[in-house]
């Protein structure tokens, strides 16, 4: 990966549990080498008191220390949560948008990974 701009979407649907999370991401161009997140959907997306901020935040520190193992060298990203959504009943908390996040990830490098159905009927 040349570290330019891919999105991904993920979700984690399991009996009891659902979480959604829409992702951009890219080589931050920041100056002080640092990963940013840019949360660019309205908190009102997800219900108060629901943890999916550090869901999320792990699983993205969890894939760049992962990318700089590989490339043997410290790589900084800029990390754009485009969407997320949560069920009423069914979204635990921060678990559920980890394993969405992760999901999210690897559909930017493989389309395939995730395909949403339009027509379940």
């Amino acid at each position: 990966w040349n570290l330019n701009a891919v999105e991904g979407r993920g979700m984690f649907i399991k009996h009891h549990r659902y979480a959604h999370v829409d992702i951009r991401m890219y080589n931050s161009e920041e100056e002080n080498h640092q990963n940013y997140i840019r949360w660019n959907f309205p908190d009102e997306n997800i219900q108060k008191g629901i943890d999916y901020k550090t869901g999320i935040e792990t699983s993205l520190i969890f894939f760049t220390k992962y990318l700089s193992g590989l490339r043997g060298k410290q790589v900084y990203l800029t990390f754009e949560i485009t969407d997320a959504s949560y069920h009423p009943v069914d979204t635990r908390g921060s678990y559920d948008y980890e394993i969405a996040t992760l999901y999210a990830i690897f559909s930017c490098f493989n389309k395939q990974f995730f395909k949403l159905v339009k027509n379940c009927g």
